[in-house]
């Protein structure tokens, strides 16, 4: 009995031990069933001990209403983060039992892990965000939202994806990188929608197309490498490169600094080293062929330094240069466009806009005269009593009567200075001549037989002995020739005299009570009634006189004799000798009187 009654009891103490038991798996599965999330194939619940749970599942509990992509949950709560999905489905989101809430894996592929959160974030991030940018952690190296990033895991529209468990992209940003489709972009994907400024197929910020001041820095990071608080990508996600930024030159005149390869400081901007005109392939190979700005290199537009650009226009017929000059030059001078009237660096011609040196002013944006010039006209100190408003080149050395001249070259003959100055002395590669001197020799026809390889100028009238002069100036004394040719006949502002005769009318000091006016060659020596010839020839007969101042004694040019007239009040008159005077010349003619044969 007593077995059987402990037969009996141990039976009923089975029975009691395991109904309840059962009546556990039973409320448990019901339970389970009101507030499971999976279907009947998944067995994902485990107990408090880790041990699988083989249920059934049923409907989800009633407060889990909101449907994200394809799985409910309770209202508002569709992120992993503080207490939402922990606060039931446990701390690491494998389930809580006691409650009867499942793995969150039971609808989702993986689970949101959480990590300490940085320090600017007040929630925790996955695990496998380990890239703090801005003080967001995110995915490596996945710190913008552009193609597969973000979107990959956040959704299309960055508002999150369930089936990924990643939240939405506005639980940490205060704002989400909202894509619309560009014109023509280049990016890998599209910009925010307030980017509707296309510039070389990459849209941007309206007026926003530099990285100087506050335009992409202010949302793109000081950087430019992104900026996570607004959503801001790094600018390399369309560039291929960034701007980057070096300390100003001392003077410039931009408000932000250039590039580091921007080494030559010229007239206080920096520019690429040796390119600082917008000729050819200079600076429109990277600041684009406008000069507008090329955001495929990142170079912005020459105008955020400069005042204004260099526009160039078709280039002369026959031109040298390399490429074409600004609009305003419209005066072509051997094959030369240059500004209106101005065709020298005189003053403020050239200088004004090319800059003192003509090595080009960057405030203007005008070049260096190199670029078309072979040479640029060098000036240098004037001469102490010039009469110039600028200086000669640096190859005039020749100082006469205080202008300078290239060495040797003091007169426009032949290939001297019309080589430079131009066939008529107005300009060529050199400036006109008049630009020093009050007037330039302006040459003629030269007469039938001249002797001079150029011609004379248009007010030399008389031909003396093929020799054009100044009306009635054909002696050298005061100040007939030397008003014009110099003190010494060696030029001023007339060509030395020697260029026309073989040899010039050398002046000495006049007797002491003579009465010319002017000074006799040094050849004559001998004073005859105050008045200097040359050695004993005092007579005008045979070939005294005659021989160098012609057979009327008017003044022969080949020798450079001067009439007598010069300094006699009167020529000796000869006439026709009597037919049997015994004297070998002809007297004057107030010589009238025959006393035998004489």
């Amino acid at each position: 009995m007593n077995t059987a009654k402990y037969s009996s009891n141990s039976n009923s103490n089975k029975i009691y031990k395991v109904v309840p038991l059962t009546l556990f798996y039973l409320t448990f599965v019901v339970l389970f069933g009101i507030t499971g999330c999976f279907d009947s194939s998944k067995e994902d619940a485990k107990n408090n001990n880790g041990e699988q749970l083989k249920v059934t599942i049923g409907e989800l509990p009633a407060n889990h209403t909101e449907s994200v992509a394809g799985a409910l949950h309770a209202p508002g709560r569709f992120t992993p983060y503080s207490a939402w999905c922990t606060a039931c489905h446990g701390s690491t989101l494998k389930g809580n039992p006691d409650i009867g809430a499942p793995s969150c894996e039971a609808c989702h592929v993986q689970i949101w892990t959480e990590t300490t959160p940085p320090t600017g974030s007040g929630r925790n991030p996955p695990a496998n965000h380990t890239d703090n940018v801005k003080g967001f952690l995110h995915a490596a190296g996945k710190d913008t939202p552009y193609t597969h990033w973000c979107t990959a895991c956040h959704g299309p529209t960055l508002d999150g994806d369930q089936d990924s468990g990643a939240p939405p992209c506005t639980t940490c940003h205060a704002q989400v990188w909202q894509e619309t489709p560009p014109t023509g972009g280049s990016g890998n994907s599209n910009p925010p929608d307030n980017h509707t400024d296309e510039i070389n197929g990459v849209s941007h910020g309206a007026g926003k197309f530099t990285p100087y001041s506050s335009w992409c820095t202010a949302c793109h990071g000081p950087a430019l490498e992104g900026n996570l608080a607004k959503g801001a990508p790094s600018c390399t996600t369309c560039h291929g490169q960034l701007w980057t930024e070096t300390i100003p030159p001392n003077g410039g005149g931009s408000t932000n600094n250039p590039p580091s390869n921007h080494t030559d400081n010229v007239q206080g901007f920096l520019h690429a080293a040796g390119k600082d005109t917008p000729y050819t392939h200079w600076c429109t190979v990277c600041h684009g062929p406008d000069l507008g700005g090329n955001l495929d290199t990142g170079a912005p537009s020459c105008n955020t330094c400069h005042g204004q650009l260099w526009t160039e226009t078709a280039p002369p017929s026959g031109g040298g240069g390399t490429s074409t000059p600004p609009s305003n030059h419209t005066d072509d001078a051997n094959g030369f466009l240059h500004a209106s009237g101005k065709d020298t660096p005189y003053s403020s011609w050239c200088t004004a806009c090319h800059g003192a040196a003509l090595q080009g002013n960057l405030d203007l944006g005008a070049p260096s005269c190199t670029t078309c010039h072979g040479q640029v006209w060098t000036e240098t100190t004037p001469p102490g009593s010039g009469g110039r408003t600028s200086n000669a080149p640096s190859n005039h050395t020749d100082d006469i009567n205080s202008f300078m001249h290239a060495p040797g070259k003091d007169t426009p003959y032949s290939s001297w200075c019309t080589a430079c100055h131009g066939a008529d002395l107005t300009g060529d590669i050199a400036p006109s001549c008049t630009a020093c001197h009050s007037q330039v020799w302006s040459e003629t026809t030269p007469p039938s037989s001249g002797g001079r390889t150029s011609n004379a100028p248009s007010n030399h009238t008389d031909n003396v002995k093929s020799f054009l002069h100044a009306a009635g100036k054909y002696a050298p004394y005061t100040h007939w020739c030397t008003a014009c040719h110099g003190a010494d006949l060696t030029g001023d502002f007339g060509p030395s005299c020697t260029a026309c005769h073989a040899q010039v009318w050398t002046e000495t000091a006049p007797p002491s009570g003579g009465g010319s006016s002017g000074n006799p060659p040094s050849n004559h020596t001998d004073d005859v009634n105050g008045f200097l010839h040359g050695a004993g020839k005092d007579t005008p007969y045979s070939s005294w006189c005659t021989a160098c101042h012609g057979p009327a004694l008017a003044g022969d040019l080949n020798t450079g004799a001067p009439s007598c007239t010069a300094c006699h009040g009167q020529i000796w008159s000869e006439t026709t000798p009597p037919s049997g005077g015994g004297s070998t010349n002809n007297p004057p003619s107030n010589h009238t009187d025959n006393v035998n044969g004489f």
